[in-house]
């Protein structure tokens, strides 16, 4: 028994040995650029000489600009909340991180240290963040009848980029850049403007934007031509008649239709609003549809000229005046429709030995 104790002890000794003795490299290469908004793994890896690793020897810490964000070892995991590590990746020499939902904030220094008692080793690796701009061009009409190209670039980082408006492919010098915009995510946004001159007529006007994030440069076209000038001249009406009533409960169309001259409605030049008491509760135009949860438009409709407003549900709180503006630029008209709403309740009496029911509207009365 004690010749089995023995034995024991020296191959235990020998086990440690062996592992005290293995070596430790680790992996991880740098510089690193993640995008905005994305999740990005920053990479790690370790190899060590046991034929297999022994968790219970094992730890890996990473840090960001000299402090501790992540923590795996034989008690467990402890992290910031937007970094994770797949432990069950560990027993195959990887240690990677990942950072979901990357931020401008996450911009430096991060050391990955990986521990196999008793030995440490470490590598640094650098991380930039980069956002890549959105871009539009637009032709303004200024209200003392003059207009102007603007574009609009926005949400990039980092900060330096070149924007030029071109008219018919000849690029514009006396264009006017803005300050920079710093937007709530650190992003950064401009404009660029260039005023038109009265007895100039531009078939297209054009964007060009250069940033390290494009490549190559991107460039936006807004087509005008003969349609687009005729277009300033189009006569707008609206109609939507009024008072509605709507019954308590159901889904109910505020109509409002609309007729210009041109040929065709050019979608470009088109939005609609509706308000509710002097709030906007819908608006549509070509960057899409945002609205109050229970109304809604349909579309499709714009092109033949219906803007009607569709309340889902109606309720006592939907009485009250709307406003149906169309805006087809630069000209732009409104209809006002009121609403009111009934409904029914029922009282039951009863008169000597019958029983009537009868039916009335709901009124709403006025608060005192």
């Amino acid at each position: 028994m004690a010749t089995v104790k023995v034995l024991f002890l020296i191959l235990l000794w020998k086990t440690s040995f062996l592992h005290n003795e293995a070596g430790l490299v680790v992996f991880a290469p740098s510089p690193h650029r993640a995008q905005l908004g994305e999740n990005f793994v920053l990479p790690c890896s370790f190899k060590v000489d046991d034929p297999s690793i022994n968790i219970q020897f094992f730890a890996t810490l990473w840090l960001f600009q000299g402090n501790e964000v992540l923590r795996l070892d034989n008690k467990g995991t402890l992290s910031q909340p937007r970094m994770s590590i797949n432990q069950q990746d560990i027993t195959k020499g990887i240690a990677n991180m990942e950072i979901r939902n990357v931020t401008l904030s996450d911009i430096g220094k991060y050391r990955c240290i990986i521990i196999y008692s008793p030995q440490k080793e470490f590598k640094d690796i650098d991380l930039s963040v980069y956002a890549t701009p959105l871009v539009k061009i637009e032709k303004v009409k200024k209200e003392d009848k003059t207009s102007s190209a603007l574009c609009s670039v926005m949400g990039f980082y980092p900060r330096n980029i070149s924007v030029e408006i071109l008219m018919d492919g000849t690029i514009m010098e006396d264009s006017v850049l803005s300050e920079h915009r710093t937007n709530a995510d650190g992003t950064y946004s401009v404009n660029k403007t260039w005023t038109i001159p009265t007895d100039v007529s531009p078939k297209m006007l054009s964007c060009s934007v250069r940033h390290e994030t494009l490549s190559p440069s991107v460039q936006k076209d807004l087509q005008l031509g003969y349609e687009a000038f005729l277009h300033n001249e189009a006569g707008l009406v609206v109609f939507a008649p009024s008072p509605h009533r709507a019954q308590l409960g159901e889904n109910f169309v505020l109509p409002c239709s609309f007729k210009v001259d041109d040929p065709s409605i050019i979608i470009q030049f088109f939005a609609t609003l509706w308000l509710f008491q002097g709030n906007e509760v819908l608006r549509l135009d070509n960057k899409g549809t945002v609205s109050q949860p229970r109304m809604s438009i349909n579309q499709q409709d714009i092109t033949k000229g219906i803007a009607n407003m569709e309340i889902r549900n109606v309720t006592l709180s939907d009485i009250g005046k709307y406003r149906c503006i169309i805006i087809y630029s630069p000209q732009k008209k409104f209809k006002d429709i009121d609403l009111t709403v009934y409904g029914k309740y029922y009282i039951l009496y009863k008169h000597q030995t019958a029983m009537y029911v009868v039916n009335a509207p709901i009124i709403k009365a006025a608060s005192t």
